[in-house]
């Protein structure tokens, strides 16, 4: 760890990957432990549409409780603990974000497509990302200082599919009924003229994939900041990332369009019509 004086806020605690990953394999043990046993309550979250898992909770506090323990005088952003009024935040220059389990549907129904977020972000850009995926022993990061991106300490690359036509999407179905509009229209536009689209229940693991190269884009109406801090991973191997519209992307934007290089000015030119 290092000490500095970053954008007004004095001896802000720089993170390492090394700090961060080990957090979110402790966590990991947390999650696997519930996953196996089958033995967790699950609740409806406010809306009916998503549940809060014990697991979730569980996690929540040890990741708040890891990162204030090492980073006392950092902001902390995490899923369960948003009140919903957190944009103040974007102007925050120490600001960890965190999704204790991104994917909790899936994982209450003993699929293992699921993982923890956390990553580091300074005036809204991210930092430092960390990724894991414990069902599938997969850490993902990237940081600043670093080129590239990395799985299991390897260094990886986004696919290089160049034709719309040999195209793998994925995307995520909102709580937002006005979001689930605007990707039903994209998805109409989009499905005749690219090979697969799938509906995986976890952006965080989503974009894992579209960093190794697994699939070519990943499009979302309406996320939140703990949904997305993996997309950094992605932009570090390669691939571009903006909004819809195919303006300046950041970790506060609703919306995301993640793909390859090659394909991202076709993709959003079909996706504007």
């Amino acid at each position: 760890m290092t000490e500095s004086n970053y954008g007004g806020k004095e001896n802000i605690t720089l993170p390492t990957t090394e700090q961060v990953i080990l957090i979110a394999k402790e966590a990991g043990l947390i999650l696997e432990g519930f996953f196996e046993s089958k033995n967790f309550d699950i609740a409806p979250k406010s809306g009916g549409i998503d549940v809060l898992t014990e697991a979730d909770t569980k996690v929540d506090v040890l990741v708040r409780k890891r990162l204030s323990e090492q980073f006392p005088n950092a902001d902390i952003l995490t899923e369960e603990t948003s009140k919903g009024d957190y944009m103040h935040l974007k102007d925050s220059s120490d600001l960890w974000i965190v999704d204790p389990l991104d994917g909790s549907i899936n994982f209450s129904r003993n699929n293992p497509h699921f993982g923890i977020a956390i990553g580091y972000v300074q005036k809204g850009n991210i930092k430092l990302a960390v990724a894991h995926l414990p069902m599938k022993d997969e850490t993902y990061w990237a940081q600043e200082s670093v080129e590239g991106a990395f799985f299991n300490g390897k260094k990886i690359q986004v696919s290089k599919t160049n034709d719309l036509k040999s195209m793998v999407i994925s995307c995520d179905w909102s709580n937002n009924p006005e979001a689930r509009k605007k990707l039903l229209d994209i998805l109409g536009k989009v499905s005749s003229q690219t090979r697969r689209i799938k509906c995986s229940g976890s952006p965080v693991a989503d974009l894992c994939l579209l960093a190794r190269g697994n699939i070519d884009a990943y499009i979302h109406p309406r996320l939140r900041p703990w949904d997305v801090t993996p997309a950094y991973i992605a932009q570090k191997a390669g691939a571009t990332v903006t909004t819809l519209e195919n303006k300046a992307w950041n970790v506060f934007n609703l919306d995301i369009l993640a793909t390859n290089e090659a394909l991202h000015n076709e993709l959003s030119t079909l996706i504007s019509l």
